[in-house]
C-alpha cells in the first residue's frame, strides 16, 4: 500500500510536471508564430523603424529559441531548422514583392510616380 501510494505520487508529479512544460512548449511556439507572422507585416518600404523592429523581433525569437533549448526540449535542432526555412521563406517573399515593385517603377519612371526610387541619376559612360 505504501509502494503503491509513493508510486502514485511520483506518477501524479511527473504528470504535472508534463503538462507544465507542454503548456509552456505550446505558448513559446504560439508566440514564435506571431513574431514570424509580425516580420512579414513589417512595412520596409515605408517605415524607417523597420530595420530596428526586425531586429527586436529576431532577438526575441533567439532568446525564446535559447530558452526553449534550456528547458531541454527534445528535437530542437529539427524545430530550429524548420523554423529558419519558414523565417527565410517569408523574407523572401517579401524580397520578391519588393524587387519586383522596384523593377516596376523602374521601368516606368518618370513616367508614373514612383515611391522606391526617390530621384533619377544618369550614369554617363
Amino acid at each position: 500500500s505504501d509502494r503503491i501510494d509513493l508510486y502514485t505520487r511520483k506518477l501524479s508529479e511527473q504528470v504535472f510536471q508534463f503538462m507544465q512544460k507542454f503548456a509552456d512548449l505550446q505558448a513559446k511556439t504560439e508566440l514564435m508564430d506571431r513574431m514570424i507572422e509580425g516580420v512579414e507585416d513589417v512595412d520596409v518600404r515605408q517605415d524607417p523603424e523597420a530595420p530596428s523592429i526586425l531586429q527586436s523581433t529576431f532577438e526575441k525569437m533567439q532568446k525564446t529559441i535559447d530558452d526553449m533549448n534550456l528547458s531541454n526540449y527534445s528535437n530542437m535542432s529539427q524545430w530550429v531548422d524548420g523554423l529558419n526555412q519558414t523565417i527565410e521563406q517569408r523574407l523572401l517573399r517579401t524580397l520578391n514583392k519588393l524587387i519586383a515593385e522596384w523593377l516596376k517603377q523602374f521601368k516606368r519612371w518618370p513616367n508614373n510616380g514612383t515611391s522606391l526610387i526617390q530621384e533619377g541619376a544618369v550614369h554617363e559612360m
